[in-house]
């Protein structure tokens, strides 16, 4: 993406439950706009619609605006899937 001049970082954000870090979840690109995409590799369309569910979930907790679900099939068969998700809370 570099090479066509789109700029991006990844970023970790921790995962907090009553003020201690229990965890912390990575987006693999965090864009200037402050947009975010992850990459997953799925084998049915029913792990989509899960890893959906989830993305929504991390773009609420942390207060993000826009992400994107980029799904690499391991069918070859299979098509490439690109999901735009907008936390529709903020």
């Amino acid at each position: 993406m570099r090479l066509n001049g789109i700029e991006y970082s990844n970023a970790t954000f921790p995962i907090c439950y009553k003020n201690h870090q229990v965890s912390d979840f990575s987006f693999d690109f965090v864009f200037p706009n402050g947009e975010i995409a992850n990459v997953y590799s799925y084998k049915n369309k029913e792990e989509i619609e899960e890893k959906l569910e989830e993305f929504k979930t991390y773009l609420k907790l942390f207060n993000l605006k826009k992400g994107y679900l980029i799904c690499f099939p391991l069918i070859e068969e299979d098509k490439v899937l690109i999901e735009a998700v907008e936390n529709i809370t903020k």
